[in-house]
């Protein structure tokens, strides 16, 4: 199996990757004990870049190659993970709608974190860039003990606007993974 992640992030500044990750390796212990799931990362440089041309050139190239070596395995998922920011801001709820649209289009799951991937895993918002990388790195240096549930009221057609500190992730990988 081929595990797309399409990141807001840069791929200098992997911190969605680092979050993401630690939650995929201790809630499903076969991806980290050289399962034949392969995970690769795709970073938009910005939310906006969702559909930008050099993003999907990106996915169909690891798409591509994957079949290439696995011909036997048509296995593959394309996960886009966006922060719901600011449900305050039209320009904002637009553009969740859209990559929503987009998503849905693609066949491609879309998981949300609301507001932020820091305030899901962290319990907190991280405003300064600097913060949420050195944030990140402490996570990550912690035991974890997934918080994030499968949540049945959350999942990837519907945005979970008024619940903080929530995501669908759980629930998105539940049905990838163990089906």
């Amino acid at each position: 199996m081929l595990l797309v992640f399409v990141v807001e992030t840069k791929e200098t500044n992997d911190r969605d990757k680092m979050y993401i990750n630690k939650y995929l390796v201790s809630r499903f212990s076969f991806v980290r004990t050289g399962s034949e799931t392969v995970v690769k990362w795709v970073y938009m440089n910005g939310k906006p870049n969702y559909n930008k041309k050099v993003v999907e050139n990106k996915i169909n190239n690891l798409i591509t190659g994957y079949i290439k070596y696995h011909p036997e395995s048509r296995d593959v998922h394309v996960v886009y993970c966006i922060d719901i920011d600011d449900v305050n801001n039209r320009d904002c709820v637009k553009l969740n709608a859209d990559i929503n649209e987009y998503c849905k289009t693609k066949g491609y799951q879309l998981i949300w974190f609301n507001t932020t991937i820091e305030h899901v895993f962290l319990g907190r918002i991280i405003h300064q860039s600097k913060n949420k990388k050195k944030e990140a790195k402490e996570f990550f240096k912690k035991q974890f003990a997934p918080q994030v549930c499968c949540d049945p009221r959350f999942n990837s057609a519907v945005f979970s606007e008024t619940i903080l500190m929530k995501s669908n992730i759980g629930c998105v990988l539940s049905d990838i993974l163990l089906t």
